[in-house]
């Protein structure tokens, strides 16, 4: 089993939530004592520093590594919600004309200098270069909301995933209403309409959302079982015994995994 992990995140559409998948899952492998770097993918509205509130530190982006201008070390910045993340700020180009035939090289070089251990990307839709994304990646997450226009373009992004071989493609349900007496979705019914297999299910949280709005990470600002739900989420990735519901406080669990 490998021992660095880079975890690809993406979706079918803009909105479902894949930024603060991404930040706030870096934020529990950080707790776990991972080191963690954040590479914002997304070239039409990157907003990885925004969301972390680094808005005004970068000094280098993405473009810049992958262009040989200037080394991971040097353009990741240090986060300040944790000693163990890192961030590449996203570079804006509308064309999506990323080099990404240098990743790879920028990753082993992230890895070995900066001593990382945990990769996410944050891409959003696939793009054009998704067979690149799937051949350097290890882990594949697919994240949806419970809203029928999520879920069918996730039938169709998880179909296309399969068949480019994206690895250990797994699907994270996000902002999903537990309070809702009839919900629009069961979760049983999300598997089988993305048919994908689930990992993890993100709680709505409007206090992580509010936290998020001003750079800070779900930790701050999301109930206890938001943060149980992404640690979840990272153990199950590192192949550690944790249930779907592991750890939640005053919570039903037939109610959903029936």
């Amino acid at each position: 089993m490998e021992t660095k992990k880079r975890i690809w995140t993406v979706s079918s559409k803009g909105g479902v939530g894949t930024s603060t998948v991404c930040v706030n899952l870096a934020r529990a492998f950080a707790a776990a004592g991972q080191r963690v770097l954040l590479i914002d993918l997304d070239t039409s509205c990157p907003g990885l520093d925004m969301l972390l509130g680094v808005e005004h530190d970068a000094v280098y982006d993405t473009r810049d590594v992958l262009l040989g201008r200037a080394s991971v070390a040097d353009a990741a910045i240090k986060l300040p919600h944790s000693d163990n993340m890192f961030l590449l700020c996203g570079a804006f180009d509308p064309t999506g004309d990323l080099p990404l035939t240098a990743l790879d090289a920028a990753l082993k070089q992230a890895e070995t200098e900066l001593g990382i251990s945990v990769t996410l990307f944050d891409s959003h839709g696939l793009g054009i270069y998704a067979n690149t994304m799937a051949s350097i990646a290890t882990h594949t997450l697919l994240v949806v909301e419970p809203t029928s226009l999520s879920l069918r373009g996730a039938e169709s992004c998880g179909i296309f995933l399969e068949s480019i071989h994206a690895p250990r493609l797994k699907m994270v349900v996000n902002r999903y209403d537990f309070d809702l007496l009839d919900p629009p979705y069961t979760l049983a019914e999300m598997i089988d309409l993305v048919g994908v297999s689930l990992l993890g299910v993100i709680p709505l949280d409007m206090g992580m959302a509010d936290a998020q709005s001003r750079g800070m990470m779900a930790k701050e600002g999301a109930a206890y079982n938001t943060i149980c739900a992404f640690r979840n989420i990272a153990h199950r990735i590192f192949m550690r015994h944790s249930p779907l519901f592991s750890g939640y406080k005053k919570f039903n669990r037939k109610k959903y995994i029936n």
